[in-house]
C-alpha cells in the first residue's frame, strides 16, 4: 500500500513537497478462497459432517440441539411456511426477541429460497409497519407476548397501520403449533451466492429504519472471516 510518508516544508507554506514512499499496510486480512455457495448448501454439508456436534444452545434454558436435530428442525419448519403458499416473490420477517425459533426460521428462509428479514426489538411498533410496507411480506414471525406489538386478529400495529402481511405467526403460540402441523414440500426456486439472503434494518434511532441487503456471501464469508480469526 502507498501512502503519505513524509510533508516537508520549505520556504513558505505555497512550497510544498511531498514525498511518497511504498508503506505496508498495518492491516491484512486471511489469505483465502471467498465461499461461493449458499447458506443452506453451508448448513447441509455441516450437518452431514458433523451430525452429533451441537450446533444450538439456548439460554438460559440450556436446551441444546445437534446438528443433525437442527437440520430435523429447520426441515419441519420449512415445510410448516411452505405450508403457508408463501409466493416465490413473498419475504419471511422476524420481529422478536433472541429464541430458537428465530434460528429456525432464519435457516428454514435460506433451505426454502426465500430472503427473510430482521427487524430489531429496538424498533418502535410505527416503524415496524413501515419496514413491513416497504417490501413485499409474505409472512411474519413474532413473540408471542402482546408487548411486540402486534395484533393476533387484525395484524395491525398499536397504532393502528395496517401491515403489509399474509400471515401472522406468533412464536411459542397455537399459531406457531399450526403452522408446523400443517407443513407441505416449499416450492423451490434456483438461488445463487449473490441471491439477497437476508434484510437487516437497523433500529431507526436517528430516522426511518433503514435496510441492509445481505446476500447469502456476505453472511457466510463474513461468519468464515470471524470463525478464521478466532482460531
Amino acid at each position: 500500500m502507498t501512502g503519505f510518508s513524509a510533508i516537508r516544508s520549505r520556504a513558505s507554506i505555497h512550497d510544498l513537497v511531498i514525498q511518497l514512499e511504498p508503506v505496508l499496510s498495518y492491516c491484512k486480512g486471511p489469505e483465502t478462497a471467498l465461499i461461493d455457495q449458499t447458506i443452506d448448501q453451508v448448513f447441509r454439508q455441516t450437518a452431514a459432517r458433523v451430525p452429533g456436534h451441537d450446533a444450538l444452545v439456548v439460554a438460559p434454558s440450556e436446551a441444546a440441539a445437534h446438528f443433525a436435530q437442527l437440520d430435523a428442525e429447520v426441515e419441519r419448519t420449512a415445510r410448516g411456511l411452505g405450508g403457508l403458499g408463501l409466493r416465490a416473490a413473498g419475504q419471511i420477517g422476524v420481529w422478536s426477541t433472541n429464541c430458537a425459533e428465530w434460528i429456525l426460521v432464519q435457516f428454514a428462509a435460506a433451505r426454502m429460497e426465500r430472503c427473510w428479514s430482521t427487524l430489531t426489538r429496538l424498533i418502535e411498533p410505527g416503524s415496524c409497519a413501515t419496514c413491513f410496507e416497504s417490501r413485499d411480506a409474505g409472512a411474519v414471525s413474532v413473540g408471542s407476548r402482546p408487548a411486540l406489538g402486534l395484533s393476533r386478529d387484525s395484524r395491525r400495529s398499536p397504532r393502528g397501520e395496517a401491515l403489509a402481511l399474509e400471515h401472522a405467526v406468533y412464536f411459542g403460540a397455537d399459531s406457531w403449533d399450526d403452522m408446523l402441523a400443517r407443513g407441505r414440500d416449499p416450492a423451490a426456486d434456483a438461488v445463487h451466492a449473490d441471491d439477497v439472503a437476508n434484510i437487516q434494518y437497523t433500529s431507526g434511532t436517528t430516522g426511518s429504519p433503514k435496510g441492509v441487503l445481505l446476500t447469502h456471501r456476505n453472511l457466510l464469508n463474513n461468519a468464515e472471516i470471524i470463525r478464521t480469526g478466532c482460531g
